[in-house]
């Protein structure tokens, strides 16, 4: 199969020498379709589209490309706690927000962040939710050994605080937590094959 991968950022499609294929979010909604409780639809999707605009700003910021005074009241306290945790560290070799696909698992998606910080190697990816959720060290599993060509020495969920306080870095052992994601995309081919 080739390596042929694109992203449709307004359909959240990838897709792979024109195939589509299903994402790490999506794979997981479908598979734990009650993450978020009784959360209302409606109240998810406007917390999706601050995530977005937040890793947005963050994206531009690391690619020197922000301008600070453009951003939205709402993202404002997300990028503040993100820049207060971010100049705390020695960073390098960084790669923000980039794509990859897993052939094994047929799957795509699109890391936060990869690059050296204090000198290891860390893969983090950004929430805005002010509590971990379950599904998000699984997520980073996914993302960890999707793409065998990055080592990774740590990994790690980053919680970005609506108050603009200094974000929370919960570190995960994703090898641990892999046998995790491997099951979950089971799950995820089983329905797709009773469809």
């Amino acid at each position: 199969m080739g390596t042929g991968l694109t992203f449709d950022e307004p359909t959240h499609t990838y897709r792979v020498d024109g195939r589509v294929v299903q994402s790490v979010t999506q794979i997981l909604k479908r598979v734990y379709p009650n993450v978020y409780g009784a959360i209302p639809a409606h109240v998810l999707d406007r917390k999706a589209r601050l995530g977005t605009a937040v890793h947005c700003a963050i994206d531009l910021f690391l690619r020197g490309m922000l301008d600070e005074s453009s951003l939205h009241e709402e993202v404002r306290p997300y990028f503040d706690s993100w820049l207060r945790w971010w100049t705390t560290h020695e960073h390098r070799d960084i790669e923000p927000e980039c794509q990859f696909y897993s052939p094994s698992g047929d799957y795509a998606g699109t890391r936060d962040f990869y690059g050296t910080l204090n000198g290891k190697r860390w893969l983090i990816d950004w929430k805005i939710t002010s509590y971990p959720v379950r599904t998000h060290p699984i997520q980073l599993a996914a993302y960890h050994f999707g793409d065998a060509s990055r080592t990774v020495d740590r990994a790690g969920n980053l919680y970005l605080n609506s108050d603009g306080s200094p974000a929370r870095l919960d570190e995960h052992d994703t090898l641990r937590i892999w046998p995790d994601w491997a099951a979950t995309l089971r799950v995820y081919h089983i329905q797709e094959m009773m469809k």
